[in-house]
């Protein structure tokens, strides 16, 4: 493996790794795309009452999937923008209820809009 693949590699384990809603790397993510780019992002909850919650409150802000994986969790959807206000008014919140973000792509939602 060269050096190029193995940073490349370390990259993208840094990235797709559960963060919270305020970590530097998460924030570096959203740098580095433009405003107006669509991201999607899976939220890692500890319980379903918890994610029912999230979804609900988060559901006004972007658009809101389940996640076909596991029913604590959910799927956003919005442009870097969006995410940037959604983890600015809600990230010290989430950090507390030890919600995790992990990026994913926009085209992997499964199951009904919630």
């Amino acid at each position: 493996m060269s050096d190029d693949e193995f940073a490349e590699n370390m990259v993208c384990a840094t990235i797709n790794a559960p963060h919270r809603a305020m970590s530097d790397t998460l924030l570096a993510y959203l740098a580095a795309h433009r405003p107006d780019r669509v991201l999607a992002f899976v939220f890692l909850t500890g319980s379903l009452a918890s994610g029912e919650s999230w979804r609900k409150r988060l559901i006004a802000e972007v658009r809101v999937r389940e996640d076909g994986h596991r029913a604590t969790n959910f799927v956003g959807i919005a442009e870097v923008a969006t995410w940037i206000k959604v983890f600015r008014k809600h990230g010290p919140e989430l950090a507390r209820h030890g919600v995790e973000i992990s990026p994913t792509r926009a085209g992997v939602f499964t199951g009904p809009a919630a």
